[in-house]
């Protein structure tokens, strides 16, 4: 698989809702090429996103935030996080 990303960027997938894209066996082969593949899921315990469950708002601040601090980022399928990321932030060289 070639994106165009170096092996140790950082892929954030916003907006996952903890089951992107059908779930790990969907992301499993871009998991093994680029193993910063993370969800906010995967960033924070359960017990630090259970306050926030029903704040869309909120959840959407928080992919918000970590996509600006990820080499890339992948909006899930509906989201408007494309919308909201600026493109020359995350376009390459990937320094």
């Amino acid at each position: 698989m070639r994106l165009g990303a170096p092996r140790n960027a950082r892929i954030y997938i916003a907006g996952s809702g903890g089951n992107p894209f059908g779930g790990g066996r969907a992301l499993d082969p871009l998991a093994r090429e680029f193993p910063n593949l993370v969800t906010k899921e995967t960033l924070a315990r359960e017990a630090e996103l259970a306050p926030y469950a029903n704040g869309s708002t909120i959840l959407a601040a928080i992919d918000y935030i970590i996509s600006l601090g990820s080499d890339v980022f992948v909006p899930s399928p509906g989201s408007h996080m494309a919308r909201a990321i600026q493109v020359p932030s995350l376009s390459p060289p990937f320094t």
